[in-house]
């Protein structure tokens, strides 16, 4: 006699059934069926007539019969909702029907054979099975296949809200993945591809940010600059990727791209170090020297001058740039189209001490400067000043000797500070 397969309930005993029935319950155990996949589990009996007299297994497992639910001893069926069946007939419309797409699915075979198709199932008679006279090989008798969904499958956001039931449990999948809880997958996985940022780049003079990506689950997915707009899937590009280019927005500190399977990624602003500035009044040039931590693919650019050069051969390599002929300003920005930027403010230049010398006609000057030793100081008219680590505090001291005695002068550094000080 054919049997149910799948989940299958059986008649209470006549006590428990005397309670249920008064309880107006059903007369079989009737457990709640929520977000599950039960899905094409086949249903079997054995034919003594079969195979000519010999026995053998009954429908031919080439033409399978699905039978996922089962009550036996009693009237009634199972109410399953939210979830993925074989056949959706008489059931909650809330389930739907069609392959759930596992990543890796399979059917029992014979023993030690494994195929994914509709396998045999070798069955033989022994005597000596205590009442239960056949026995059924099968394999394989070990973890096998892949049970994770796929991006493409049905069972994707189809689950009942999990957020009233109150279970912890509920929040994360078969591997500890957290669920969307307002629309969860059914079935024990929650669909998260893997998304991953190839490249993000912002130009400065359009004000253009450019994105590309990928997903595991490409092309089957829809991809999103979260707070900018979906992307567009470029199959012919290497590799096959997901592009989006939005004009005319501001430079972001970061950029999250999601999935519509779940995945998502973020790419943050890089790590800008301006490591020296320059500024030679002889040419009125301008020297900027920076790093980024995405170097070399990032694009440095000194804001309001122009681009950077990355130099893999200095010590460390970094990116320079000189600008000529340009005024000397009190500060300087530097920009990274991987969003990252930093600033570098002219030094603090402090005039400790002039001095004259009537008899030698001589000009002493003593300074200080808040990024010592790395700037340069210039007393200006008269030449540079030299740096002296020993004095009591470290300083700056120049002498220009046969000059007429000043009111007053000033000391600029190359990294834009200056000062100016009386003539004592």
């Amino acid at each position: 006699i054919p049997q149910p397969a799948g989940i299958v309930s059986r008649a209470h005993g006549i006590q428990l059934a005397d309670v249920m029935a008064v309880m107006g319950e059903p007369l079989f155990s009737d457990p709640a069926i929520i977000n599950n996949i039960i899905w094409q589990n086949r249903s079997f009996y054995y034919d003594m007539a079969a195979n000519g007299g010999l026995g053998g297994l009954m429908p031919d497992p080439a033409t399978p019969v699905y039978d996922d639910f089962g009550v036996v001893g009693a009237t009634g069926d199972f109410s399953p909702t939210c979830s993925v069946l074989t056949d959706t007939t008489g059931y909650d419309a809330s389930n739907t029907g069609g392959d759930p797409v596992f990543v890796d699915g399979y059917f029992n075979g014979s023993d030690g054979v494994v195929v994914t198709a509709n396998p045999e199932i070798q069955t033989a008679a022994a005597l000596d099975e205590g009442g239960n006279f056949i026995d059924v090989r099968y394999g394989p008798i070990k973890p096998f296949g892949d049970y994770h969904l796929w991006v493409t499958s049905p069972a994707q956001n189809m689950g009942e809200d999990l957020g009233s039931f109150g279970l912890v449990n509920l929040e994360s999948d078969f591997d500890g993945q957290l669920r969307v809880l307002n629309a969860p997958d059914a079935g024990a996985d929650e669909v998260t591809d893997t998304v991953t940022l190839l490249r993000v780049g912002y130009q400065i003079p359009s004000r253009t940010l450019r994105v590309s990506a990928t997903s595991s689950g490409q092309p089957d997915v829809d991809l999103t600059v979260e707070g900018y707009g979906p992307m567009t899937f470029a199959p012919y590009q290497t590799p096959p990727q997901y592009m989006a280019e939005f004009i005319d927005v501001n430079i972001p500190q970061s950029v999250t791209v999601r999935s519509s399977a779940g995945g998502e990624a973020t790419f943050a602003a890089d790590m800008v170090d301006i490591i020296r500035v320059g500024y030679a009044e002889n040419t009125n040039a301008l020297r900027v020297f920076a790093t980024s931590s995405a170097q070399p693919d990032a694009i440095l650019t000194v804001s309001g001058y122009g681009p950077m050069t990355f130099v893999p051969d200095a010590s460390p390599p970094q990116y320079q740039a000189e600008f000529v002929g340009v005024k000397k300003p009190v500060s300087v920005t530097v920009t990274s189209d991987h969003f990252g930027t930093a600033t570098y403010n002219a030094d603090t230049v402090t005039i400790l001490k002039t001095g004259y010398v009537a008899g030698t006609n001589a000009l002493r000057v003593f300074a200080t400067s808040s990024r010592q030793p790395d700037a340069v100081l210039t007393v200006n008219g008269y030449g540079k000043m030299t740096f002296a680590p020993n004095e009591n505090p470290p300083q700056y001291k120049a002498e220009f000797p046969g000059v007429p005695k000043p009111g007053s002068v000033t000391v600029m550094s190359d990294m834009f500070g200056e000062g100016t000080a009386l003539v004592q």
